[in-house]
């Protein structure tokens, strides 16, 4: 299954094999890798293909799945791998957990709807006496 963490895992490998080779454009196979993290193949070409997706990377995948790809990463790579996947998720998280406390902070308790209710029924109650005592009297 994807994760964040599976995709942190290969950001930090790519990362890594960066740091290796001293240069941000570098090959590699992308089966020694899939070995590596313990997923399949297809996985991690999906991976780098949502990678390139978001702009952290650019790579030459070909249909052939055996030759090495050449990984060009990009600085939104490093800058993004400061936060990771799992810290974008946690984030999302409590932007939306944040959210949600808004919205109950913003509804009224069911007291004050159910009083809001009465007062409005007792004016319409009001005028609608007002307007039978006024039909009645002319």
């Amino acid at each position: 299954m994807i994760t964040s963490e599976l995709k942190d895992e290969l950001l930090n490998k790519l990362l890594d094999l960066s740091n290796e080779t001293g240069k941000l454009r570098f090959s590699c196979s992308l089966i020694d890798v899939a070995k590596e993290l313990d997923v399949s193949l297809d996985i991690v070409r999906k991976l780098i293909k949502h990678f390139q997706n978001r702009g952290l990377i650019g790579a030459a995948l070909t249909k052939d799945k055996v030759s090495s790809v050449a990984i060009d990463l990009e600085i939104e790579a490093f800058d993004f791998h400061k936060l990771g996947f799992r810290g974008e998720e946690i984030f999302r998280k409590q932007k939306i957990e944040k959210l949600v406390l808004e919205l109950e902070q913003l509804k009224p308790s069911f007291v004050e709807k159910t009083q809001e209710i009465d007062s409005i029924l007792k004016t319409v109650k009001q005028a609608f006496s007002m307007l039978l005592f006024t039909v009645e009297n002319s």
